[in-house]
């Protein structure tokens, strides 16, 4: 508590400060995201997931199946909100299946 009141901050503080300033912070979520992904919609859709990839503040999503692709299209909402709260900040605006 001393070290705050004359200025100092902490390591903690001045690595989360470095990450966002530099816009890494973006790109370590996107990361976390990503390996993340069956923890978010589940396993069985994880498994048919053949490719994922960010543009701007969308996330595309290709499926290897119509039924699954359909499945996750009527989540997107429900995907977008839990992404968004698993990092704790508005990552993705949208997300696209294809």
């Amino acid at each position: 508590m001393k070290n705050r009141i004359l200025g100092e901050i902490s390591l903690s503080d001045s690595i989360h400060s470095f990450l966002k300033e530099s816009k890494l912070d973006v790109e370590m979520y996107r990361q976390l995201i990503i390996s993340e992904w069956k923890n978010i919609v589940g396993e069985s859709a994880a498994n048919h997931t053949t490719n994922m990839f960010f543009k701007e503040k969308i996330l595309y999503v290709k499926m290897n199946n119509s039924c699954w692709r359909n499945e996750l299209y009527y989540r997107k909402k429900e995907i977008k909100e839990k992404i968004n709260q698993y990092v704790n900040t508005e990552l993705v605006y949208d997300v696209e299946i294809y």
